[in-house]
């Protein structure tokens, strides 16, 4: 969820139809509390996202850490077919998504069954650690 002072309020959907965050919003700051205080507000659902456009050095990045610390790459040969809101920022930033792969058997990312395999994170903090030591260099 996402608010700032005269902005508007963005909950991110991770689910599938699950709206769950902006009603628990709505809920408990209803129409009678916001009216109360002179305030108005307009909820509205949406699940486009800007298409996430890794960038070519930023890809370079990530292959040169995963390769440094014994990794395997794969590279899908076509984008997913799910919207990301990494979308919007590669559209405003030089920027690269990876995923560290959860096994054939793990539901997909975002679904609601989806439970992040805690043993995975051993493989993202060198990748990430190297992606920082290369950028500071």
């Amino acid at each position: 969820m996402y608010r700032q002072r005269g902005a508007a309020l963005y909950c991110q959907n991770l689910g599938y139809g699950n709206h769950e965050c902006s009603e628990r919003y709505h809920d408990r700051n209803g129409t009678p509390h916001l009216r109360a205080h002179g305030l108005l507000y307009e909820l509205r659902w949406f699940d486009d996202f800007p298409a996430s456009v890794n960038h070519e050095q930023c890809n370079q990045l990530i292959r040169n850490s995963a390769v440094k610390h014994g990794f395997t790459v794969k590279e899908r040969p076509l984008p997913f077919k799910f919207g990301e809101d990494f979308g919007w920022y590669s559209a405003a930033y030089r920027s690269a998504m990876f995923g560290l792969g959860s096994g054939e058997d793990s539901s997909a990312l975002h679904h609601h069954d989806y439970d992040f395999p805690d043993e995975i994170a051993v493989t993202g903090i060198p990748v990430f650690a190297g992606i920082i030591e290369e950028v500071l260099r």
